[in-house]
């Protein structure tokens, strides 16, 4: 099977879905944890110094900003892995 290089994206979801809830840093690690579900095509390991590095910031900041989304809602944290619906659905369909 191949890597699905493209995904629907549609601007108006993603806007009602983060406006005056996110900050922009909360905004940046969670579109590199959609974008790497996609790409890998599934949940992603919970690695926080991987996820630090990818968007440079801090171990300890990246661990606050991941349970901040997971408080409110935006990602999953089960099993050593991170989760996240929209981004799986997405895989799913372009499979």
């Amino acid at each position: 099977m191949t890597n699905p290089h493209r995904f629907d994206f549609h601007p108006d979801k993603y806007i009602s879905g983060v406006a005056a809830q996110l900050t922009a840093e909360e905004q940046g690690v969670y579109w590199m944890i959609c974008s790497l579900i996609m790409s890998h095509r599934g949940p992603i390991k919970d690695d926080v110094a991987r996820l630090g590095k990818l968007c440079l910031i801090s171990k300890r900041r990246t661990e606050k900003i991941l349970s901040s989304l997971a408080i409110k809602g935006k990602i999953d944290r089960v099993s050593s892995e991170i989760r996240q619906k929209t981004a799986e659905k997405s895989v799913e369909k372009a499979q």
